[in-house]
């Protein structure tokens, strides 16, 4: 399912909270608008309460463990 769409149950929640705590990674993309964001935003509140979403700079290393991805840019959807 779409993150921008979330629903995630208690049992979901604390499973995904457990994965990220032991080092698990997630990266999510797809938003259509703040509508969709928000969703998001308030699904990972309640898997990590109190800790913000951070932007992660491009010279970081995940962004060059395979390939050197200098920029980033949106490529806007059909919708």
């Amino acid at each position: 399912m779409e993150v921008g769409h979330w629903a995630l149950t208690d049992s979901q929640i604390r499973k995904f909270r457990e994965f990220l705590l032991r080092g698990g990674f997630f990266m999510c993309d797809d938003f259509h608008g703040t509508d969709e964001w928000n969703v998001f935003i308030a699904s990972m509140e309640k898997v990590l309460p109190g800790r913000p979403i951070v932007d992660i700079e491009n010279g970081d290393a995940i962004f060059h463990s395979v390939f050197d991805l200098d920029g980033r840019y949106q490529v806007p959807g059909a919708q």
